[in-house]
This record gives C-alpha cells, structure tokens and sequence, in this order.
C-alpha cells in the first residue's frame, strides 16, 4: 500500500463511516508499475464468496469475504507485524498453538 499518513487517515475515516473494510487503492497494481514510495505489506483477500475454517474452540466458522480487510503483515518499516512474527515463529518451531499460553 503506497499511501501516505494522511491518505490513510483519509481511506480509514471513508471506511469507518460507511462500514466497508479498508482496501487500498493499489491492491490490483501490478508490482512493476509501483510507485517509488514507503509501503506496507498486506495480504490480499478475497473479495467475493466465503471463507470457512474449523477453529479448535468455536468448530467450523464461515466469513464473508467482502467484510475483511486486507491484513497488514509488514509495516512501512519493513517489520513484521506481531500476528504473522507469531505464525512465521510457530511454523519454524514447529509448535502447537496451545503451547503458547
């Protein structure tokens, strides 16, 4: 996402008051035509259909996709953020999310 702070700020607000999830307006950019900006990295989603996954304690649990964000994983800093440094940490150990409590 190539967007300053105040564009942001803006898309956020345009977001808030209408109930949509924040999607950048690069998102369908191809990676050749980006601008020479700071960026984030988020993960793209899906816009049409559902998304189901069996989850440990609430069992099989369906999301429409056109009410999630486009998830942040890398910060205009290039850090990870702490959700995906847990994932990428808990698939190289190779740990069960249980033993993280």
């Amino acid at each position: 996402m190539f967007l300053d702070d105040a564009e942001l700020q803006a898309l956020r607000a345009e977001c808030q008051s209408t109930g949509a999830p924040l999607r950048s307006p690069w998102r369908d950019l191809d990676p050749t035509d980006a601008p020479n900006r700071p960026f984030t990295v988020r993960m793209k989603m899906p816009s049409d259909g559902s998304t189901t996954i069996e989850d440990a304690v609430q069992g099989t649990v369906t999301i429409r996709n056109k009410v999630l964000d486009d998830m942040v994983i890398l910060r205009g800093d290039g850090s990870p953020t702490y959700s995906w440094r847990l994932l990428l940490t808990t698939m190289i150990w190779a740990l069960p999310m249980s033993s993280r409590r």
